[in-house]
């Protein structure tokens, strides 16, 4: 997600000073955004006696603006739920395995079966929803399960023989 790490030669002890801060910013100040947290840790460790190599050596690499899951608030927080696809024999679902999906975002799946078969059901949540070629889960706010299952299509005959017999 993200790194702070010095880009030069410093000392241990600038090192405690800026980490003490960054803990504290976290962890005591409830302060989230990534780049807040960095910017005011270099300046407190500079006036508690670290030298000013800490302002220019110590460096975030990453998105300023992230946020950390502690201190947020409720309504902010990120929610993700899992869709898990699977397919029998005979076929495919797109995506397959576990998808993650932001919650009341919609996330669609595509089911393709084979040459030589077709698609028999699909199952949503163990509810069979028949033989579809696509299925969206809209506004997702729970996890889910989609499976399908596929069947051999039944050959139209041809081949064989046809003898007639002549009698006089």
């Amino acid at each position: 997600m993200a790194c702070f790490a010095p880009s030069g030669l410093s000392h241990q002890w600038e090192h405690e000073f800026i980490s003490n801060r960054i803990f504290s910013r976290i962890f005591l100040d409830a302060e989230n955004r990534l780049g807040d947290v960095a910017f005011e840790s270099k300046i407190d460790a500079y006036y508690s006696g670290a030298s000013d190599q800490v302002l220019v050596s110590f460096n975030l690499i990453g998105d300023p603006a992230t946020r950390l899951a502690i201190g947020r608030d409720p309504a902010d927080r990120v929610t993700v739920h899992a869709v898990t696809a699977s397919a029998g024999t005979g076929g495919a679902i797109s995506p397959s395995g576990e998808t993650l999906v932001f919650d009341g975002a919609d996330r669609a799946f595509t089911i393709t079966p084979a040459a030589g078969y077709k698609t028999s059901t699909i199952t949503v949540d163990g509810v069979s929803q028949g033989p579809v070629a696509a299925y969206t889960f809209a506004d997702v706010t729970a996890d889910h399960t989609i499976a399908a299952v596929f069947k051999a299509e039944k050959s139209s005959g041809g081949g064989g023989c046809f003898i007639r017999s002549l009698m006089e």
